[in-house]
């Protein structure tokens, strides 16, 4: 990777009216501008993981997964851009390892569960109670970056400590050049918190869109998002500069440091690991000691005869014993025990709950509570339900 650049600070469509590009879009012009590796932090979601990844490996290109989690600290509320709207705050996080990925996916549930809905949020205890594994971006976004904007440099350098406590080495400040008339200033006041706080800096861009023509569709969706119609008072950008941009134009950037460009380099070398995709991975479930999901899986089958008030006839027994070695054999069981209880908390909840499809066909999902369906009495065939999930198998 010497000599080029990587981008860290990259959000497609799946960061709902902020990106005007795909996954697989992403990874193509990536591929095409040869570049090595790159990355997609979405805000507050990791919906597009799958199809990014699948597309990076068609494409020959190291994928980089992360998200833009918004931080609302108790009490405050998001400061202002200078000059431009009111934007949240957020830091992004790039996941290194599995765990890495493990506490990024913890963090964004803890995000959605925390906010109020559609308006995920994490305080910085939260984040920083989460690290082991991952890479800490604060950009001009971040509480600390906002702060050092606003001309507040020792306050910036109080809200990063946190940071830097938690994540060590694995904190930077991110460095952008919008090529705007205050970025100098900005620049300079983000470089000063680096150095107050004792962080590294690096260098990134806002990649909102893959070419400078596309600038528009990045209105379109801003005006969509505030609800207000299509018009350059209601746009925040100045420029197209918020695209992919070539390695070459990046170092052209930050020529005065090129210290924060070859940081990207090293952050995307040390974020390698496979998320295993082409594996099929099923829960866990917690069995009694000395129990395994099979056996917890067929007791429950079982109980489930005198609670739906079934007979244990031959045909039944037959049936049930059918499946249980099916499920058993194709390692379903565990999955079987937490889609059951999923199914009973949410009706716990007073949330009606429906069995839909091929999966009605199964005595075990009616005898768990899975479905409400009798299999037997509609005489349903189990085989049409088991043989696509067997499919899926590796």
């Amino acid at each position: 990777m010497r000599g080029g650049f990587v981008h860290l600070d990259v959000r497609s469509f799946f960061s709902l009216k902020e990106g005007a590009f795909s996954p697989e879009a992403l990874a193509r012009r990536a591929a095409e501008l040869r570049m090595p590796a790159v990355a997609l932090a979405d805000r507050d979601g990791l919906y597009g993981t799958a199809r990014f990844v699948d597309a990076c490996e068609r494409e020959g290109v190291h994928p980089i997964l992360g998200a833009s989690l918004t931080v609302r600290e108790a009490g405050t509320l998001p400061l202002p851009r200078t000059g431009r709207k009111p934007v949240d705050a957020s830091v992004l996080l790039l996941a290194r390892d599995a765990a890495g990925y493990a506490n990024l996916c913890r963090l964004i549930t803890d995000a959605h569960m925390t906010g109020e809905r559609g308006d995920p949020s994490l305080t910085p205890e939260q984040i920083c109670a989460h690290t082991e594994g991952l890479v800490a971006l604060l950009g001009p976004s971040s509480p600390p970056g906002s702060l050092a904007l606003a001309g507040r440099i020792d306050a910036g350098r109080r809200a990063a400590m946190p940071y830097r406590e938690a994540f060590g080495e694995r904190a930077f400040v991110a460095v952008q050049h919008r090529l705007e008339q205050d970025s100098d200033r900005e620049i300079r006041a983000l470089l000063r918190l680096s150095e107050r706080a004792e962080l590294r800096a690096i260098a990134t861009n806002p990649v909102r869109y893959l070419v400078p023509e596309d600038a528009y569709l990045a209105d379109a969706l801003e005006c969509m998002r505030e609800l207000v119609p299509i018009n350059r008072s209601n746009v925040s950008r100045r420029n197209a500069e918020g695209w992919l941009k070539p390695a070459t134009e990046m170092r052209a950037l930050f020529h005065e440091r090129p210290d924060l460009v070859t940081a990207t380099l090293q952050i995307a070398e040390s974020c390698a690991f496979d998320i295993g995709l082409r594996t099929v991975r099923f829960p866990d479930f917690p069995t009694p000691r000395g129990r395994n999901a099979s056996s917890v899986l067929a007791e429950r089958s079982w109980r489930g005869l005198e609670r739906r008030g079934m007979r244990p006839t031959a045909r039944v027994k037959d049936r049930l014993h059918h499946e249980l070695a099916m499920i058993h054999r194709l390692g379903f069981s565990a999955y079987f025990l937490t889609v059951a209880d999923i199914v009973a908390d949410v009706r716990a909840m007073g949330i009606r709950c429906a069995c839909r499809g091929s999966a009605a066909g199964s005595l075990v999902c009616y005898l768990t509570g899975i479905s409400d369906v009798d299999a037997i009495r509609h005489d349903l065939a189990f085989e049409r339900f088991i043989n696509p999930m067997r499919d899926e198998l590796p």
